[in-house]
């Protein structure tokens, strides 16, 4: 979890961070959530025109509950509510990705655009449109979940329980999965030296070892930057996006995924002009800074 104070000019003055610990319930974490808003403001010493949560999803951002979150394991959580009463400050509650596209438009790489479509490249794949410079929520509250397009019929399975989403191709999580299948399998690579033992292989030693020129690691981006153009290629069209940011832990590989993915999305995507796809410029601290844009630009900024 990470928690930032932040300025009405979107500049982020103090910035902390915890292990969520999600095993614990929701609960503890919302307990940890409010002690460390509590420590955030006792340090920043100003007064605040309230909270603005961003989490994972889907949820109902009118109401600020968590409906479910598959990484988490809530259900029906209303973080809203109790973060309400611990803090007695005024909270909004809207999905994680939703807050990283908002963060990119408002202070990002998506400045001066006003059709904005976001990918976040984590423990999942979220995703954030704005329309307009306007959220779009959709009827139930959560469109925008391009990780759960299917980009492998009969594919791996996710963790929403159906196969073949994008998310189980290009979170973190699953490039750290796929090179310890590769590996398994007997392939030979230097990513075991940069993690050490498999179990603790994680998607930035698949990064270090592309440092390195290793050819599975390089495969492995390869595959991210297809599946990615993969669902690129329905989405563009759909949302008829300006500009495609992504962001994430995973899109920090750089060019070992933007580099085959605009190649690929180059190759599929007809009849329409070409569609910049940029990295994030806010990294980890775009949610923090969408969150607060909507608390500071006067309510959600939604389309029904």
């Amino acid at each position: 979890m990470r928690c930032g104070l932040v300025s009405d000019q979107g500049e982020l003055l103090v910035h902390r961070t915890r292990p969520t610990l999600a095993h614990r319930g929701p609960e503890a974490v919302i307990a940890d959530i409010a002690a460390l808003i509590r420590e955030v403001l006792q340090e920043g010493g100003r007064r605040v025109a309230g909270v603005g949560m961003a989490s994972p999803g889907p949820l109902n951002p009118k109401t600020g509950v968590v409906l479910r979150t598959p990484n988490l394991r809530w259900n029906n959580v209303p973080l809203k509510d109790k973060l309400e009463q611990a803090l007695g400050l005024p909270t909004t509650v809207d999905n994680d990705s939703q807050m990283t596209a908002y963060g990119e438009w408002w202070k990002g790489a998506a400045q001066g655009y006003s059709h904005v479509l976001c990918l976040t490249l984590g423990t999942g794949v979220g995703g954030g449109v704005l329309i307009n410079g306007r959220i779009y929520h959709g009827y139930s509250g959560s469109a925008g979940h391009i990780g759960h397009l299917i980009v492998e019929p009969g594919g791996a399975r996710c963790g929403c329980g159906a196969v073949g989403c994008l998310e189980a191709y290009a979170s973190a999580t699953a490039i750290a999965r796929r090179a310890r299948e590769r590996l398994a399998e007997g392939r030979k690579s230097v990513i075991i030296r940069c993690a050490g033992n498999l179990e603790s292989l994680t998607s930035y030693n698949v990064y270090q070892a592309a440092l390195d020129g290793d050819t599975l690691a390089l495969e492995i981006f390869a595959e991210v930057g297809h599946y990615l153009a993969l669902a690129l290629t329905s989405a563009i069209p759909l949302f008829d996006p300006q500009v495609v940011v992504i962001s994430g832990q995973a899109a920090e590989a750089g060019d070992f995924i933007f580099k085959p993915l605009r190649k690929r999305l180059g190759e599929l995507l007809k009849l329409r002009p070409a569609v910049p796809v940029l990295p994030s410029t806010l990294g980890d601290d775009a949610g923090i800074i969408g969150a607060a844009g909507v608390v500071f630009l006067g309510g959600r900024p939604s389309i029904d």
